[in-house]
């Protein structure tokens, strides 16, 4: 869920910077098309049909780019931890929504304002390995395994020794003709009776040794536990293997959008002088070098928007592969200071955990049905004084203070 909610942080907040650098390119090419136009209308050099046709294009072009960056295309759904940077920022905006929990619309549109690390960070192979290898989850649950399965074998083997017991006996025995037919002289005509006499005793102690021939069954299950132990450290390696292979991945990832960023940077920045100085030139030409310089101006404008919005792409994507490196490694809860604790049971949830000990442990209370206090018995009518007693008795009792109760009859142990 943190990493589902990252990701889709980070996925917003580029549509947002992708969206601002296509609208500057947007803003700039219509102010170009504006002054072409105008020459146009006033047929100066540097106005032709086809150059203002040009000018008029791009602006276009850019603004269906701006439409697409608004309002988004509808993309497959993933969870895959990669920086896909496709979509729109209203699009992204609902994914988020989504992800975190909150309703689709409400009147508001949510904007990211923490800005992602720009600071080298670098990881240490060696302690990111054991640091996974240690963490995750299912390494944990495959090792567990591995170990039932060592304990099983070692009961396995412990068949296949000879078997050697001691045993010990002592009993009564019954002896007679009948079962219960004890009408007779001899002692022997009951054996119940005779059981009950215990003049006929006996006792036994001894060792038994069992040694089967060929041990055919219990190798047969050394064998399997063999087979069993050898499957599940095969499965544990391969995750370990896989483990390993994630993060190799994710570590180069880093290295690598790091880089990048770093070169879409300097790439923004000599983009953006190239842009400044062509305005200049264009502003300050006289008509016949407008002419000339007019695609080098519209080149400059998209080379720029583009430069803007992948440096900022670089950015997230450097964002996001410092994310899977710790989502690989098991510490991304750490990481966001994130802690799991149980709260508080509901009272609900003690008074069932009690009445389930209660069920299991205590006997039956058979108190409950006996009286706490013997019945009160009246043996005339209820007076004034006596109303409040009557009263007390529940919501039974007379509520006329001259109601007569039905009178029991008299006896000694009443």
């Amino acid at each position: 869920l943190v990493s589902s909610v990252e990701n889709a942080y980070w996925e917003l907040y580029f549509a947002y910077r992708d969206l601002d650098a296509k609208i500057a390119a947007r803003d700039r090419a219509l102010e170009t098309w504006r002054e072409v136009h105008t020459y146009f209308q006033t047929g100066r050099l540097g106005g032709a049909a086809d150059q203002e046709a040009q000018a008029r294009e791009q602006y276009f072009r850019l603004e269906a780019e701006v439409q697409t960056a608004l309002a988004g295309k509808l993309v497959e759904k993933t969870n895959a931890n990669v920086f896909r940077g496709i979509g729109g920022v209203y699009y992204l905006e609902r994914r988020f929504r989504y992800v975190v929990g909150l309703p689709s619309n409400d009147g508001e549109l949510l904007r990211p304002t923490n800005e992602p690390s720009l600071a080298r960070i670098e990881f240490d192979w060696q302690e990111v390995v054991a640091e996974s290898l240690a963490r995750r989850s299912e390494l944990r649950k495959q090792r567990w395994v591995v170990r039932r399965r060592e304990l099983e074998l070692t009961a396995a083997r412990g068949h296949v020794q000879p078997q050697l017991d001691a045993v010990a006996r002592y009993r009564f025995r019954g002896l007679g003709h009948d079962l219960t037919n004890g009408g007779g002289a001899s002692s022997f005509d009951s054996a119940y009776g005779n059981l009950a006499d215990g003049d006929f005793q006996e006792w036994m102690l001894g060792a038994e040794l069992n040694i089967p021939i060929g041990y055919r069954r219990e190798l047969s299950g050394v064998r399997n536990a063999e087979l069993r132990l050898s499957r599940d450290r095969a499965v544990l390696v391969e995750q370990e293997r896989e483990v390993i292979s994630d993060i190799s991945c994710v570590y180069a990832e880093s290295k690598r959008a790091y880089s990048v960023a770093q070169t879409n940077y300097n790439r923004r920045a000599a983009a953006h002088r190239q842009l400044d100085a062509l305005k200049a030139l264009f502003a300050n030409a006289d008509e016949n070098e407008k002419v000339r310089l007019l695609d080098l101006l519209l080149d400059a404008q998209r080379r720029f928007a583009d430069a803007e919005s992948q440096y900022f792409r670089a950015v997230a994507e450097y964002a996001f592969a410092i994310k899977n490196i710790h989502y690989e490694k098991g510490s991304l809860l750490e990481f966001y200071g994130i802690q799991l604790a149980e709260g508080p049971w509901p009272s609900k949830a003690c008074f069932d955990a009690a009445r389930r000990t209660r069920s299991r442990s205590a006997p039956v209370d058979l108190t409950c049905f006996v009286p706490k206090c013997p019945p009160v018995v009246s043996r005339g009518p209820a007076t004034a004084e006596m109303y409040p007693a009557v009263q007390s008795i529940g919501p039974q009792a007379p509520r006329d203070a001259t109601t007569a109760v039905t009178r029991l009859p008299e006896d000694n142990g009443s």
